[in-house]
């Protein structure tokens, strides 16, 4: 291991400045200030795919569509806005530095906008499906025949996305996903159509009176979900909602993580939009005829006949609506919604939030209420000086049970729970080349007998670029947090909790050879206290290829050593269209994998990943029907997309 430190310093290293065509780079960026395995990374990475997927276009969008872009600040949108205003163009990336924004900035902000182009017939039919299928080439036991209570179904991974836009104002698409372990059943009487997961959406825009009506699956942006981004870990840099777009068509995966009905959005009033929406969706549910009791189970998984018998057990019958006044660059709203959870017997919960938010130059807040539920978030940023910002957040909620609204952003899983917390991040940009950024957290929770128990993050980023070839990245972070155990008083053994600290740093180069030819190298250092001391360390080099226009290789060997799981290192990977890669290690081994991208035609563009994880120091890896004798982990990943009338 020492050797390989090394050699990665030997090495001309680093990431390569942002390829336009992608979000990996934004997402990586986003996930770099926040807490490792944070459990919703994914849904910030969805958000930003769909960011990407709509594109906006600069020539013509409003105020409030260039605040919605992820990584965007105000500033910025007054820049380009100005820009316009000045009766000057915007026809490529070097209009936007004309305009006055930065480089980093600009790289950032392509993956999301398209550039104003002469005008054109448009097609009147523009098609885009997707399959994807992966597997892992080394299988658990749960797979084997003569396994008992084995998994229903074959190991692979399959998903199809099919979207269909008519005209301008017309939008269909169809999701069909299958999990690993989970059987393809076809019995439409029972509500099974091939795939475990299915879900169905139509989509109409601007049509008279309504601005958006959406049939199906969709998701509702308000509430906290508007005021800061998806979940906790937004930010007004990471905000990918809109107030404009209440309503969103269901575009993920994600199972019980959406509204399946009707809903519309309308301006009966200049500044006034009002949604209202019904929703029907059959949820996962444990049941325990002894107690006569029953619980939600939100995970999605349907691999073993008890997951499969759960499958569609609750109902969930929700009707709502949404009201949102804007003035200016002001605005403020209400949602009321009703849920009826019932399995034998009915649950009826009600719920009103209240929110809003401001937007000025330098200043942006947003605000939520719940009364209810005794739930209150409040969130500031402003912009002291030139190429400085800061962010501040704090956060106080109770609530027992499933909350009405979790599908709209504050606690997706819906456990009990109670806490209160504030955040504080401040940016800053002293020199053109030079970068700092500071992120502060700090929770209160209960935690068996103790009614405050803290959880603390600190982290802290220095990064130089140097023109469009050379970065370096220093990141630092350390995490104290306070977990359940038990601890012998006298003779008793009683609850109690422990301390646990971690901390990491993190030293990146990035670099680019030439233009087709760009390597990164990054090593990572962690250490952890909880009962004992244990230490982490993580090296690994990158590099991206392209030596065709059409054809793009990624390839990582990364070598980690773990001492155990408190000691974990984290390592966010490019990863096929609509996949996630941030996976986790502990213990010694060594991981690769190869990506690579090949534009067939105008129409097809085809992707394909290998990779392998060897850990040295294990018999086997898993747990339960998981588990794969041997130290071995392969995987492997295919994706085709066609498009049609683009």
């Amino acid at each position: 291991m020492k050797t390989a430190i090394l050699l990665a310093f030997t090495m001309q290293a680093a990431s390569p400045p942002v390829d336009t065509t992608e979000t990996a780079p934004v997402i990586e960026a986003a996930l770099d200030m926040l807490e490792d395995g944070l459990e919703d990374s994914a849904s910030l990475h969805e958000a930003i795919e769909y960011a990407a997927h709509r594109k906006i276009r600069l020539e013509t969008a409003s105020a409030e569509a260039l605040r919605s872009i992820p990584g965007i600040s105000e500033m910025n949108v007054q820049r380009i806005l100005a820009w316009r205003s000045s009766g000057r163009k915007i026809e490529e990336p070097e209009s936007l530095l004309r305009a006055g924004l930065d480089e980093h900035a600009v790289s950032m902000l392509l993956p999301f906008v398209t550039f104003h182009r002469s005008p054109r017939t448009r097609p009147r039919i523009r098609t885009d499906l997707v399959q994807r299928w992966n597997r892992r080439l080394d299988i658990g036991k749960g797979y084997r025949q003569d396994a008992l209570s084995g998994y229903l179904g074959s190991p692979d991974a399959l998903q199809w996305r099919i979207g269909i836009r008519i005209g301008e104002h017309i939008a269909t698409g169809v999701i069909l996903d299958k999990d690993p372990g989970e059987p393809i059943r076809w019995h439409p009487r029972r509500r099974r159509f091939g795939a475990d997961f299915a879900a169905l959406h139509l989509g109409v825009d601007n049509k008279g009176p309504f601005e958006r009506i959406v049939a199906g699956s969709y998701t509702i942006q308000a509430g906290e979900g508007l005021a800061a981004g998806q979940g906790s870990i937004g930010f007004s840099s990471l905000r990918t909602a809109s107030v404009d777009r209440i309503l969103r068509p269901h575009a993920s995966a994600r199972e019980h993580a959406y509204f399946r009905g009707l809903a519309m959005q309308s301006k009966p009033l200049y500044g006034v939009s009002v949604a209202g929406f019904v929703s029907y969706v059959p949820l996962d549910a444990r049941v325990d005829t002894t107690l006569g009791t029953w619980s939600l189970a939100s995970n999605g998984y349907h691999r073993t006949q008890t997951e499969y018998e759960r499958r569609g057990q609750a109902r969930e019958r929700t009707a709502g609506g949404i009201a949102v006044f804007r003035q200016g660059s002001a605005y403020a709203g209400a949602l009321s919604l009703h849920t009826v959870h019932t399995l034998g017997v009915s649950r009826n919960m009600h719920a009103l939030s209240v929110f809003g938010g401001w937007t000025r130059l330098r200043w942006e807040g947003s605000f939520e209420f719940v009364p209810k539920q005794r739930h209150g978030s409040l969130t500031v940023s402003f912009a002291p000086i030139e190429n400085a910002s800061v962010h501040f957040r704090t956060l106080k909620t109770t609530a027992n049970g499933l909350r009405p609204h979790t599908r709209i952003g504050v606690n997706s899983r819906g456990e009990s729970y109670r806490y209160a917390e504030w955040l504080a991040e401040s940016h800053i940009r002293p020199f053109k080349a030079w970068a700092a950024t500071v992120r502060v957290r700090e929770r209160k929770r209960p935690l068996n007998l103790l009614p405050n128990a803290r959880d603390r993050f600190v982290a802290g980023m220095i990064e130089y670029r140097q023109s469009n070839w050379f970065t370096l990245h220093v990141r630092a972070r350390a995490q104290t947090s306070e977990a359940a155990t038990r601890c012998l008083t006298g003779r008793l053994l009683l609850p109690c909790s422990t301390r646990e600290r971690r901390q990491s740093l993190r030293i990146q180069i990035e670099y680019r050879h030439s233009a087709s030819l760009r390597s990164r190298t990054r090593i990572e250092t962690v250490r952890a206290e909880a009962e004992e001391m244990a230490t982490g360390v993580l090296v690994y080099q990158d590099f991206r290829w392209k030596p065709w226009s059409l054809i793009q290789l990624d390839m990582r060997y990364a070598l980690f050593d773990a001492a155990d799981a408190s000691a974990r290192l984290y390592m966010f990977e490019n990863d096929v269209l609509y996949g996630f890669g941030a996976p986790s290690f502990n213990g010694r081994g060594r991981r690769w994998y190869i990506l690579a991208r090949l534009q067939a035609s105008r129409r097809l563009t085809v992707q394909w990943k290998f990779g392998a994880t060897r850990y040295e120091d294990v018999r086997s890896t898993g747990s339960g029907r998981d588990e794969i004798p041997g130290g071995r982990v392969r995987e492997m990943k295919v994706l085709l997309r066609w498009r049609f009338g683009a």
